[in-house]
């Protein structure tokens, strides 16, 4: 079987998302995804993505919110892969949670790319560069560059 099915297997399935998230953070996963749907090709693949990127900054905090973000953003897919991925990580919540039955968080696959979270919370400013960076100016009369791509 060539690599790139088995890799994309592993990247639709849950227990593997969860582990990789624990060990190496959600930085590490959503390059694990650039390196495989990177190219497009995979709409499936990309929609996973583009959910793991939306809560990003939620997951970096928390990565026990995992099967909450994935249902909540991914609720309404109706993709074979990404459905299956959504029912597996409904039983991986092992606490209680609030299962959501509507969408309530930004779905995968809209204008949304990324929340940028930081300390200055007053932003005064944002500029998006075509390099694919940002620059954002709070009041406290700080800048900072933005990677969009990693947050």
């Amino acid at each position: 079987m060539p690599k790139r099915p088995k890799v994309r297997a592993q990247l639709l399935d849950y227990g593997w998302l969860e582990a990789r998230l624990g060990a190496k953070g959600v930085d590490a996963l959503l390059a694990d995804f650039d390196a495989v749907a990177g190219d497009g090709g995979d709409p499936e693949l990309r929609l996973v993505q583009a959910a793991l990127r939306l809560a990003a900054h939620a997951l970096a905090e928390h990565p026990e919110e995992l099967p909450g973000q994935l249902v909540g953003r991914l609720l309404h897919r109706t993709e074979p892969a990404v459905a299956a991925l959504r029912e597996r990580a409904r039983p991986a919540a092992r606490r209680p949670w609030l299962r959501p039955l509507v969408s309530g968080l930004a779905p995968a696959g809209g204008a949304m790319l990324r929340t940028l979270t930081c300390l200055a919370t007053n932003f005064s400013a944002l500029a998006v560069l075509p390099d694919g960076r940002a620059v954002s100016a709070s009041w406290d009369s700080t800048l900072r560059v933005w990677d969009l791509a990693t947050g």
